[in-house]
């Protein structure tokens, strides 16, 4: 059950949408799965169910599926979950650059409930 709150990356599975940053720099993909793997944190470069964090970082000039919410297919997958009551975590690059510093980060995986319950 989720808390609002991501505590670690110990023991979870970890995907990206967007381009994502660590600590306000601009980092690629293959860059982000080593810091990851050498920490020990299981990377997908698929969405799955087996996927427990999802980093959502920047869309600008990205493929989105959703255009009213601008929801990469990715997205639209943790909101599909959701709906089955199989809840992913969703955190920003802010959440992701706390995380790898051992700080806790917010689980943004509320606002899909939010624009649920909008429509």
């Amino acid at each position: 059950m989720c808390t609002g709150t991501i505590e670690s990356l110990d023991g979870q599975t970890v995907t990206l949408t967007g381009k994502v940053s660590i600590r306000g720099r601009w980092v690629k993909r293959e860059e982000i799965e080593k810091v990851l793997k050498d920490r020990g944190v299981r990377y997908k470069r698929e969405m799955s169910k087996l996927v427990t964090v999802l980093v959502h970082g920047d869309l600008e000039g990205q493929h989105v599926i959703n255009e009213f919410d601008k929801y990469s297919q990715r997205l639209e997958f943790v909101r599909s979950e959701l709906n089955k009551r199989h809840h992913i975590c969703v955190v920003n690059s802010r959440g992701l650059s706390a995380l790898l510093e051992a700080t806790a980060a917010e689980c943004q995986t509320w606002k899909f409930e939010q624009t649920r319950v909008q429509r």
